[in-house]
This record gives structure tokens, sequence and C-alpha cells, in this order.
């Protein structure tokens, strides 16, 4: 597991004496910008500050986190085309790499029937490049079992699931909805998102993760349809 400590510059002020208190002062310069001051006595304790590994860990320039899974799977901060955990970002077809305006069956131009999505049809791996990909069914399954979800409402102002890990790391899951025909529906409400498996007794529909403020599960949707795309990263050298 990566740890990437902030180097502190510390200045001693020297003996910086207070004339009347005869108190010596360290000066220690913040990664703000800021000097803090202060005073030396024989109970100091220095701390070396550390950003969390949520804020830190990134593969091919995007934020994931170690969320301690068996399999060792490690989960992205944010959607595909999300800046932050509660963007929404960009929505998708089941296999088509394009944003669109109309997510309509007439519309929808993927028609094989792999029972996973191979890389050039993964828009997770073809977006975000190196060992990136979609999550699978298997992933979601893992997710929901090992990790504590705790509903949030209004979590800078999007409602959606803390996703807590065995080893006490994070990711937020906002409730963005999906896209049908022109339409954005039941953002705010529920969530989805795809994996990259197919339903093999019904090559319409494709496998998610979807949720409201009372339940999670997996259940299947049209291929059509329009969902975000929380991408993995799997254990590597």
């Amino acid at each position: 597991m990566k740890k990437i400590f902030l180097i502190l510059s510390i200045a001693l002020a020297a003996a910086c004496m207070a004339n009347a208190q005869d108190k010596t002062y360290m000066n220690v310069h913040q990664p703000n910008g800021e000097d803090k001051s202060y005073e030396v006595t024989a109970d100091l304790k220095v701390t070396w500050g550390a950003k969390t590994e949520q804020e830190e860990n990134k593969e091919d320039g995007h934020r994931y986190v170690d969320l301690g899974l068996t399999s060792g799977l490690r989960w992205a901060a944010c959607n595909i085309g999300a800046e932050e955990p509660w963007d929404y970002g960009q929505y998708f077809c089941w296999g088509e790499m394009g944003v669109k305006e109309d997510y309509s069956l007439g519309n929808y131009t993927y028609k094989d029937n792999p029972a996973e999505l191979s890389q050039d049809k993964d828009v997770a791996h073809l977006s975000w490049r190196g060992y990136w990909r979609m999550p699978t069914r298997v992933d979601f399954k893992e997710l929901m079992e090992e990790c504590t979800w705790t509903f949030e409402r209004n979590y800078h102002g999007t409602h959606g699931y803390m996703v807590t890990g065995p080893n006490g790391n994070s990711i937020f899951l906002p409730a963005g909805g999906l896209r049908n025909g022109l339409n954005l529906v039941l953002d705010n409400e529920y969530g989805y998102f795809w994996s990259s498996s197919i339903i093999n007794q019904d090559h319409t529909r494709g496998w998610i993760l979807r949720y409201n403020n009372a339940t999670i599960d997996r259940v299947d949707e049209l291929r059509h349809y329009g969902l975000p795309v929380r991408p993995v990263l799997p254990a590597h050298e």
C-alpha cells in the first residue's frame, strides 16, 4: 500500500527566546504556506502529517480507494466524467463509449452479446486506460457483502451511500438516476451502475448495481439505458 507523506519544511527558530518567559519556540512551515509556532517542551511530540489514502492514491491520473476487500480490488473515488465523488458524471449505454442525448432503443448501436465486455468495449478501460475496467457482477457482490453501507442525505447536495470497507476507508456512491430516451429520471432517488456482465437468458439486458434509501441489490436493466460507471482497479504489481 502506497503511503505518500508530506515533507514539512521545519525551520527551528534556533533559540527564539521570549525575553520575559525564557521559552523556546519551533516554527513549522505548513503545506498551505503558513507558519505556525510551537513551544518546545520536554514532552513535545512531533507528528509528521500525511494525507489520507483516499486523497493521495492515484493510477493513470485517477483517484482510487483501497477498501481492504478480500480480492484486493480498489474502487475509483469518482464516476467516469465526474470531478468529485458526489458528481453524477457521464452516462453510457452498455458496451458503448460515447455520451449522447437520446438513450432510446432505436439509438442503441452495440448488438454483440458477450458474457463479459472485452477491453475494447469496456468504457472504463478505454477512458482511463492501464488496468482500469468496469466492475463485474461478482465485484458488486463483494462490495455489498464486505462493506458497510450508510445512506447519506444531502452529502454535498447529493443523496447516496457512503460505502465503508473493512479497513475503514470509504467511497461515496451518488444516486445519479439513469437516462431513458431524452430524459434523466430518478436522480437523487435511485443509484444505478453498470457492470460488464450480461444477462445470458436475455441479451437485451445487463447486470447493474441499484439502490435507494431502503434497498441495495444487483438486478438487470435494459442495455440501451444510460447509466453511470464507477471503474475498478485490480491488484497488480
